[in-house]
């Protein structure tokens, strides 16, 4: 200990650092206290003063346990910063790093960094493969994105005057990569498509191409008349709900006004982000509803175990779809430049009705409805119609395995917990690291504050 710094944090206020000889006498004279909280130079987290060993009573001989119990407790101790019996905590795990730096590049890389009993060369072994792989694919994506959009651009010059023909070729060309291109660019490109063709009198082929922009999420922006008219009945039919309320009502059947869309409404949710045993982020988040089955996610508030101000994370865009028996949600996926689809509610399902589907290479969601009634957490009545006059929340309970293959047979599994009121969409959603008695809560998010625009 006389070797290493500390630093002592007191009412949110770190001072130091301390050689382990002053922290000791400053122990010994009563100017540190048991629960004040101490932390080592080469470490992020903080922990109480008597959770350092010989730092308020002589260190004892550590008596050798038998040998049946001596493999589990050394593993037990493959942290060398953790307290004495304390089991790894899981963002130390390998398993989860590599998932991390496949599916969330920058989260996994800190947390090869924060592995304070790795060497240095082991770290930099993974850092160099995990860079190795995504930069060349970040600078090949970023290389195709500038390419795709300064071709587009070239069309848009030339639709605007008047060489339609040879701008259509290009924007064929490119209508795979859509989503590389800014959002207005992505509007005109299958806008201009779609007018083109019922220019041409192809109205099948307009209709496929409008099917090919709520894939991707994009709003096209069409002029010609007819392109407008088939655009809306495409709108209408995608919002329309399915199945009969009286029958949800009794709780029987899943129903699209379980996890209905309409533009003008948002709901702000609450909840908490757990970062480490006992210590918590707590955020605000709000969802609002928008025309065209978009649903824009942005951060109200983020703040830290100790109330402080944390950076806001940016927006994010969602996309709501009835297609194929389903109602899904959309979200962009930046490594695979598209919109990943989740199935969350499946038409028609009853309790104990299972579905699932591969949402990227890998991973796996499977659902099951569980079953109806009051909601467990967050809002049990609200006013719907905003007389005033509240009713009581039916709500649909839907658990969620994601499992992610690990390769070698190996899997990672984690779970959620989603209730969505009748009328409303979300109420609640926790998620779990790990599955039934074994598992550790992530987050959760409760609806606090559905309203109208």
């Amino acid at each position: 200990m006389a070797q290493q710094q500390w630093f002592v944090v007191r009412g949110g206020k770190e001072t130091g650092p301390y050689s382990g000889t002053q922290l000791k006498d400053m122990a010994a004279t009563g100017k540190l206290k048991p629960t004040d909280q101490v932390r080592r130079a080469d470490v992020e987290t903080a922990r109480p003063a008597s959770a350092i060993k010989g730092l308020f009573e002589p260190v004892k001989a550590p008596r050798k346990p038998p040998p049946d119990v001596q493999p589990r407790q050394a593993a037990s101790r493959s942290d060398p910063d953790a307290p004495s019996g304390a089991t790894t905590p899981f963002w130390k795990h390998p398993a989860l790093i590599a998932v991390s730096l496949i599916f969330c590049f920058p989260v996994g890389l800190v947390l090869v960094w924060l592995r304070n009993d790795w060497p240095t060369n082991k770290k930099l072994a993974w850092s160099g493969v995990t860079l190795a792989v995504w930069v060349p694919l970040i600078v090949f994506s970023q290389i195709e994105a500038k390419k795709t959009r300064n071709e587009v651009a070239a069309a848009h010059q030339q639709w605007d005057a008047g060489n339609k023909v040879p701008a259509v070729a290009t924007y064929r060309k490119h209508l795979d990569r859509v989503n590389l291109l800014d959002k207005r660019d992505g509007q005109l490109l299958l806008g201009r498509l779609i007018d083109f063709e019922c220019e041409a009198g192809n109205i099948e082929s307009a209709k496929s191409l409008i099917a090919e922009a709520e894939k991707k999420g994009v709003l096209p922006t069409v002029n010609h008349p007819e392109a407008k008219t088939i655009l809306a009945a495409a709108q209408a039919a995608a919002l329309q709900p399915t199945g009969s309320t009286a029958t949800a009502t009794k709780g029987d059947v899943l129903t699209a006004d379980f996890y209905p869309h309409q533009p003008g409404i948002k709901q702000q949710v609450i909840g908490p982000l757990y970062i480490a045993k006992g210590q918590a982020a707590r955020f605000r988040k709000e969802y609002s509803h928008e025309k065209g089955g978009l649903i824009v996610v942005r951060w109200l508030r983020n703040a830290g175990p100790q109330g402080q101000d944390l950076p806001i994370p940016k927006s994010r865009k969602l996309q709501h779809r009835q297609k194929a028996g389903f109602i899904e949600i959309g979200e962009e996926n930046e490594v695979l430049i598209q919109t990943v689809w989740h199935p969350v509610v499946k038409l028609g399902a009853k309790v104990g009705d299972e579905w699932e589907r591969e949402v990227i290479p890998g991973v796996t969601e499977q659902y099951k409805l569980v079953g109806f009634g009051e909601p467990k957490w967050g809002l049990k009545e609200i006013d719907f119609d905003g007389s005033g006059k509240k009713g009581k929340i039916l709500a649909a309970r839907i658990e969620v395995r994601i499992v992610s293959d690990l390769g070698s047979g190996k899997t990672l599994v984690d779970t959620e917990e989603i209730e969505l009121g009748q009328g409303i969409g979300l109420v609640s959603r926790q998620s779990f690291r790990g599955e039934k008695e074994g598992r550790q809560t992530n987050w959760t998010e409760t609806l606090v504050k559905p309203q109208k625009n």
